[in-house]
């Protein structure tokens, strides 16, 4: 009997069944051969040969249900995960074809569910989701900084070191949010640090007619950057960041290799709320890699309250673009201002939140985030710092966070005092101490052992990066770009 002599419901019934065992396959195949070529996972494209219509029928019955059960208007995250795990078995079906820019009913159905899922992304523009996609992911790999006014002395510290220092050659991309976020002249001092910098308006890629994302949005602007940058593999570095040695290094590690992402963990500090666990556990409950991501979490284990560090992130956007796209879905206006912020700081847990709900593999570096700064008074096993380091595969420094800046906040000419460092292991703490100097400021270390004294090859290159510092910022203040509070230092 022909299929298509059955009755509706019997076809309909029947084409369900397929379809669950279609994904089900299709889920334990990826997950067992993650590297394979697409030669070796091909359920879908055989599918495909045996019976076109057919496979038609399911990838319709898909994007029908997105369509009529998905609701845009909720902000309940639990219900866009299924949805977002559909998106990421279609899409990683997709990355297995050997050619990716074939027109055809797949690429068609991951085009219309990402439009219903993630309606932001063309809106007011021409463009389908995919079309989108494609004329975006131009170029194979590079540096994204997010930079606006309020960041722009920070910005100016970091992108003349990569260049001037560091002597990398990765190509720059530097977001913004609009004129008022990041003024022409600000752009100009920016461009004549070296070659292939580039400047992009986020806002003139993301229009945004309807408000969703509200760009800039502080934090919020960083996981937008990351999608819409001409990148592929992206490298997102904070302003304020600090690289110790050519970020190109960073492409080589394994971890990212093997997933297509490098996440790195943050300071050990406080403990977490049991609404932000709860609310955790409630999203990535029954997902593939639930029990893995818990397992060995100092956030679940209520021994910090931050897991994340989003300082610097690297992730393969054509790999792991589901999880991406999730992530910026939990950073709109909405979402993180009703959602996300009141249980998490900024951005730093949505990225592997959004990775696990959408069943994106990632990975974290090992540890947690180390510290580097001045010795605490007559102590050998404490220091006074503001600045977390961490560090390669090879347990060497790779990049500080919190600038080269003593506190940034206070906008002045004092400068961090690098003297010693130290891993971010356990039982290593970050508590709050008033006699270290700014009202803030955190002693680091462990009365077990001593912090290790920073050596001369790491002293050399921060003393060269401070002394350009300093110079880019007389510059500034020349052409009044910037104003710095001037500070008796005792």
């Amino acid at each position: 009997m022909r299929f298509y002599a059955l009755g509706r419901p019997w076809r309909i019934a029947i084409i369900a069944c397929l379809t669950f065992l279609c994904l089900v396959s299709f889920n334990l195949t990826l997950s067992r051969n993650f590297h394979s070529s697409p030669a070796d996972i091909n359920l879908f494209s055989s599918v495909q040969r045996s019976d076109r219509l057919l496979t038609q029928e399911l990838l319709h019955i898909l994007e029908d249900d997105v369509r009529r059960h998905y609701d845009q208007n909720t902000l309940d995250l639990s219900e866009i995960k299924p949805y977002a795990q559909k998106f990421t078995a279609l899409w990683n079906m997709h990355l297995q074809r050997n050619d990716l820019s074939s027109d055809d009913s797949l690429k068609q159905t991951i085009s219309n569910i990402g439009s219903i899922l993630y309606p932001w992304l063309t809106a007011g523009s021409s463009n389908s989701f995919m079309d989108f996609l494609e004329s975006t992911f131009t170029r194979e790999r590079g540096i994204v900084i997010t930079s606006g006014r309020q960041q722009f002395r920070l910005c100016l510290h970091l992108v003349y070191s990569l260049r001037t220092i560091l002597n990398t050659d990765l190509p720059i991309e530097i977001m913004y949010g609009g004129d008022d976020d990041l003024t022409v002249q600000e752009r100009n001092l920016l461009a004549n640090a070296g070659h292939d910098i580039r400047f992009v308006d986020v806002k003139k890629i993301l229009v945004d007619p309807d408000n969703l994302i509200e760009l800039p949005g502080s934090f919020a602007i960083k996981t937008f950057s990351m999608l819409v940058s001409s990148f592929r593999q992206v490298l997102l570095i904070d302003a304020d960041g600090v690289f110790l040695q050519d970020p190109k290094v960073i492409f080589e590690n394994k971890q990212y290799k093997d997933t297509g992402t490098l996440f790195f963990h943050d300071r050990i500090f406080s403990g977490t709320t049991d609404e932000a666990i709860a609310l955790a556990k409630k999203w990535l409950k029954n997902t593939k890699y639930y029990n893995e991501i818990i397992k060995d979490s100092l956030f679940f284990d209520r021994k910090t309250g931050h897991e994340m560090e989003s300082g610097v992130v690297l992730i393969d956007k054509l790999r792991t673009l589901s999880g991406l796209l999730l992530t910026c879905h939990m950073n709109l206006k909405r979402q993180r201002e009703q959602v996300t912020t009141p249980h998490f700081y900024g951005d730093k847990e949505t990225f592997w939140l959004g990775y696990g709900m959408s069943e994106t593999r990632f990975q974290f570096t090992e540890g947690y985030a180390g510290g580097i700064g001045r010795y605490r008074i007559n102590s050998t096993t404490h220091i006074c710092t503001l600045q977390l380091l961490h560090f390669d595969e090879s347990r060497d420094p790779l990049w500080i966070n919190n600038s080269l800046l003593d506190f940034k906040l206070a906008n002045d000419d004092v400068y961090a005092r690098f003297e010693a460092w130290d891993y971010g292991a356990e039982p290593s703490s970050w508590t709050p101490d008033d006699d270290c100097g700014y009202p803030n400021e955190y002693q680091y270390g462990t009365p077990t052992r001593n912090i290790t004294p920073v050596n001369t090859e790491i002293k050399g290159l921060l003393d060269k990066m401070t002394h350009l510092a300093k110079e880019l910022d007389l510059k500034a203040v020349e052409l009044g770009l910037i104003s710095i509070n001037h500070k008796q230092v005792d």
